[in-house]
């Protein structure tokens, strides 16, 4: 299990292992996307000197765009 409170917004996120993700205890899913530059993905660099090459390895798998925050999982869900 996994979660994840954004107080600001009054929403907690959770996730359990066979059960599914929610959101305020709701169900969520994943987005029906089929290509990636449909897509919106969030990525943490633990170290910044591999920021340039983990953003490279999107780019090659065809994303239009990335961006780094300081925090990955605020910025994810506005």
């Amino acid at each position: 299990m996994g979660g994840y409170c954004d107080s600001f917004r009054k929403e907690v996120f959770s996730a359990i292992k066979g059960k599914g993700s929610f959101l305020n205890g709701q169900p969520i899913h994943v987005s029906n996307a089929e290509k990636l530059s449909d897509t919106m993905i969030g990525l943490e660099t633990a170290k910044r000197e591999l920021a340039d090459e983990n953003f490279a390895r999107f780019r090659r798998g065809g994303a239009v765009s990335a961006r780094m925050y300081a925090g990955l999982s605020l910025p994810l869900w506005n």
